[in-house]
């Protein structure tokens, strides 16, 4: 949300057969997604949904704050750029989901939509839980890790790591820390920050 309201061009492909909330989050009901499409029974233009854009109000002359969909980061919208945001979403109606993730048409499928996007973000479950996610390592550009402040151990973090070492060369972007306490977030300093500042390095990062 934030990369669209800059005005980039962004798509999700959630490919996340076991738990997925693309859906939920963005307040979209899809009738098609990420399965069909790669069974060959939906093209990808035909998946594809767009969540309800959020424009800045007429005559702006500074980024105007706009809430976002609850428990996401708002976003800041900005004058004389048009973003967009699509969804190629997840689904539990899936049988065999290693099996549809690793027979190759993955790859076609973010190939055609990286050549429309300016970002393809794909949200997949840990490597660590499920097998469905190996064979995107070698597909993308990109890994952001998101750990669950609390939840996430180190042992846990150690394997991850080797098997990214392993199985991907792609870079590692970074990692995102969530539910992270307030008395966490103050410890660490960053609970001076103002919304607009932490977006920007947010954005900036």
């Amino acid at each position: 949300l934030v990369q669209r309201d800059a005005g980039a061009r962004v798509a999700i492909v959630e490919a996340n057969f076991r738990r997925p909330i693309q859906s939920r989050l963005l307040g979209l009901s899809p009738s098609h997604g990420l399965a069909e499409v790669l069974a060959g029974t939906v093209s990808i233009d035909d998946a594809m949904q767009q969540p309800t854009p959020m424009m800045p109000a007429a005559g702006d002359a500074e980024p105007t704050p706009h809430a976002s969909a609850p428990g996401l980061a708002t976003a800041v919208a900005t004058r004389h750029r048009t973003g967009s945001l699509l969804l190629l979403a997840g689904s539990t109606a899936v049988a065999n989901p290693p099996a549809l993730l690793g027979d190759g048409a993955i790859a076609g499928v973010l190939r055609s939509l990286a050549e429309s996007c300016d970002y393809v973000l794909v949200d997949a479950p840990s490597p660590l839980e499920v097998s469905d996610v190996m064979p995107l390592l070698r597909v993308v550009d990109g890994i952001v890790i998101v750990a669950r402040a609390g939840h996430t151990r180190e042992p846990s973090a150690q394997r991850f790591t080797q098997l990214l070492a392993r199985s991907s060369a792609a870079t590692v972007l970074g990692v995102v820390a969530n539910c992270v306490s307030e008395r966490d977030i103050s410890r660490h300093g960053l609970s001076t920050l103002s919304s607009r500042t932490w977006l920007g390095k947010l954005i900036g990062s």
